[in-house]
């Protein structure tokens, strides 16, 4: 049996690749728990006025339901209290 020799390019994709270098997925990339932050509601403080947005609680009064992720607030709702932007809001734990 007659064994093909690899052009040198081949091998170093191998090599990285077994090694997870270069490859856009690997290991190292995941936390230990990926779910874990998906599956607990956080909070959110308007840093303008301190209003606490809740996840679980969400902002009914506002049209957003409760157990709405902050990922999923629109880019254009704003502080119920002062009207601040979304980006105006920092995640903080209570």
């Amino acid at each position: 049996m007659v064994q093909t020799q690899l052009p040198v390019y081949d091998k170093l994709a191998l090599t990285r690749a077994k090694a997870g270098v270069g490859c856009r997925y690997n290991e190292s990339h995941f936390k230990t728990n990926p779910t874990a932050d998906m599956t607990e509601p956080k909070t959110w403080m308007c840093l303008i006025c301190g209003w606490i947005y809740d996840e679980s609680a969400g902002a009914p009064d506002d049209g957003i339901a409760a157990g709405t992720p902050w990922a999923q607030v629109p880019m254009n709702w704003v502080c119920p209290e002062c009207k601040a932007r979304k980006e105006d809001f920092e995640m903080v734990q209570i």
